[in-house]
C-alpha cells in the first residue's frame, strides 16, 4: 500500500471517520453510521495489520460484547481502504466447519443417537483395515478432538487422478473415502493418547454421523445447526452462487474457483457470513445445553491449550479461556474467537488465500482485537 494509505494511517480517530475519507459520494449514501465505528485502539490495530494485505482484499470483522455486535466491512482497492456493508456476504470458512460438525455431534450425543465412546465399526457395514492400535479403538470422540491417530490428509490423496493442491478434496468422494477405510487406513499412534490435527478424522466423523442417522450431512447441518442457531445465509454446496459471495482471491489477486470438499465436507465445506457466525457466538453466551456440552474439555494438549469438541481452548496467564478456531482455503482465510465467561468475541472473514503467507495476520488481528474488548 502507498501514498494515501500511510498518510491516513497516522490519523487518530474512529474507523468510520478514517474510512469515510475513501468512500465515494454514492457509497456514502449507502453506508449507515451504525456498524462502521471502532475505538481508536481498534482502528490502530486494524490499520497496522492490513497495511500490506494484497489488492482486492475484502474483510468482514465482527466484534462482540455481551449482546452487542459491531460489523466492520473493508475493501482494499487502488491503494485505498473502502468501507462496505458485507456482514451478509458469504465467505468460505474452511476448517471452522469442524466447530459446527462437532456441534452436530454434540446434539446427537445428547439426543442419545450416538455416544462419545462409540467405536466407528458400529456404524459401518464393512471392516476397516485398522481401527485399533496399542489395544485402543478409534471412537467418535477421538475423531472430533484430533486424537484418533489418523493423519491430517488421506495418504493416497496426491496420487489420485486430477488432484490439484489448490482444491485437494475435489477428487476425494465417497468411493475414495470408503476405499481408504477398507484398504489403506493406518493409525500413527494409539487413539486417545496424543493430539495430532486431522482433517481426515473429522471428514470420517461427518461420514459416520450421516451413517448413524440415515440423513445426509448437508441436511443435518441445515436442519439441526443453521436453522436452530439463526444462520439463514450459511450454506453447503449449491447455494454457493445464489447468495452474496465475496470472491476468493489467490496471492496475485485473481479470482479462485470454489473449493470442493466432497467426502470431506464435514472438515471444511461451509460458507457463512459474519452475521450468521455472530449469531452462533451469541448462542454460546446463552447457556445452550448442546453448546455448553460441546465446549467441555476433552483433552489437554499443553499448559496453554486444551481441546473440546471442535474448539481449541486457549488458556492465558490471566485465567481467561478463549475458544478458538481458524480456517483457510485456496481463496479465503477466516478466524473465530470467543470468551464465553466474559461474553466477548471476534470473527474475521477474508478473501485472502490460504496459500498466501500473509494470511497469518488474520489470526494476529483476531487476537489483538479480542484484547481490545477488555
Amino acid at each position: 500500500m502507498m501514498g494515501k494509505f500511510y498518510f491516513i494511517k497516522n490519523i487518530q480517530g474512529s474507523l468510520y471517520f478514517l474510512l469515510l475519507l475513501f468512500i465515494t459520494p454514492s457509497m456514502a449514501q449507502q453506508a449507515p453510521l451504525h456498524g462502521a465505528e471502532a475505538t481508536p485502539l481498534q482502528t490502530k490495530i486494524i490499520l497496522e495489520n492490513i497495511s500490506d494485505f494484497p489488492a482486492k482484499t475484502e474483510l468482514c470483522i465482527a466484534t462482540i460484547k455481551e449482546d452487542s455486535v459491531n460489523f466492520i466491512g473493508l475493501k482494499l482497492e487502488n491503494d485505498t481502504i473502502i468501507y462496505c456493508q458485507n456482514k451478509n456476504y458469504l465467505f468460505e470458512i474452511g476448517a471452522i466447519t469442524k466447530v459446527f460438525t462437532s456441534t452436530l455431534f454434540a446434539s446427537l450425543v445428547i439426543g442419545g443417537v450416538v455416544k462419545l465412546e462409540d467405536s466407528i465399526t458400529q456404524y459401518l457395514d464393512f471392516s476397516p483395515k485398522q481401527t485399533q492400535k496399542g489395544g485402543k479403538e478409534i471412537t467418535f470422540l477421538s475423531l472430533a478432538n484430533h486424537t484418533s491417530g489418523l493423519p491430517n490428509h488421506p495418504p493416497n490423496l496426491v496420487k489420485l487422478p486430477y488432484y490439484k493442491i489448490e482444491d485437494p478434496y475435489a477428487v476425494f468422494g465417497k468411493t475414495q473415502l470408503e476405499d481408504y477405510l477398507k484398504h489403506k487406513m493406518k493409525l500413527k499412534f494409539p487413539p486417545g493418547e496424543k493430539y495430532e490435527y486431522s482433517n481426515l478424522g473429522v471428514g470420517i466423523l461427518g461420514y459416520l454421523l450421516a451413517k448413524s442417522t440415515g440423513k445426509s450431512y448437508k441436511r443435518m447441518m441445515e436442519e439441526e445447526i443453521f436453522a436452530i442457531y439463526h444462520m439463514p445465509n450459511s450454506a453447503l454446496g449449491e447455494k454457493y452462487y445464489s447468495g452474496k459471495l465475496a470472491k476468493g482471491r489467490d496471492k496475485k489477486g485473481f479470482i479462485v474457483p470454489p473449493a470442493h470438499f466432497n467426502a470431506m465436507l464435514a472438515s471444511g465445506g461451509i460458507l457463512s457470513t459474519a452475521e450468521d457466525l455472530s449469531n452462533f457466538v451469541l448462542a454460546n453466551f446463552s447457556h445452550d445445553y448442546v453448546l455448553d456440552f460441546q465446549r467441555t474439555k476433552t483433552f489437554s494438549i499443553s499448559k496453554e491449550m486444551d481441546v473440546a469438541l471442535g474448539w481449541h481452548i486457549m488458556k492465558s496467564g490471566n485465567e481467561r479461556e478463549w475458544y478458538w478456531h481458524n480456517g483457510a482455503t485456496a481463496g479465503y482465510k477466516a478466524a473465530m474467537l470467543m470468551d464465553v465467561e466474559n461474553q466477548k468475541g471476534v470473527i474475521i472473514l477474508s478473501n485472502i488465500s490460504g496459500f498466501n503467507p500473509i494470511m497469518e495476520k488474520i489470526d494476529l488481528l483476531t487476537l489483538e482485537l479480542m484484547e481490545s474488548l477488555y
